[in-house]
């Protein structure tokens, strides 16, 4: 609705804290650019995720996803192709 999306993933993957499985997002032309983060520690830690997503079908979106831990200086990064269906 509007130019503000909401997305939540129910299940596939883990998320700790729980709260990082809703994202919010925006379209961006053709693209759903949805992203979320959160301390994830007792340390200071900082997860990020990013997700950008091509709608194929009314019932079909492909993309990629993108996370990050940052910590004290140091840097975790990961990502993946994903595929979501109804």
């Amino acid at each position: 609705m509007g130019n503000q999306f909401n997305m939540e993933f129910k299940s596939g993957m883990v998320f700790s804290p729980p709260e990082l499985k809703y994202f919010t997002g925006k379209k961006n032309g053709q693209e759903y650019v949805f992203s979320n983060s959160a301390q994830v520690d007792n340390e200071g830690g900082v997860a990020k995720n990013t997700c950008n997503l091509k709608m194929i079908g009314i019932n079909l979106f492909k993309g990629k996803s993108y996370s990050e831990y940052s910590n004290s200086g140091i840097t975790f990064s990961w990502g993946f192709d994903i595929e979501l269906t109804r």
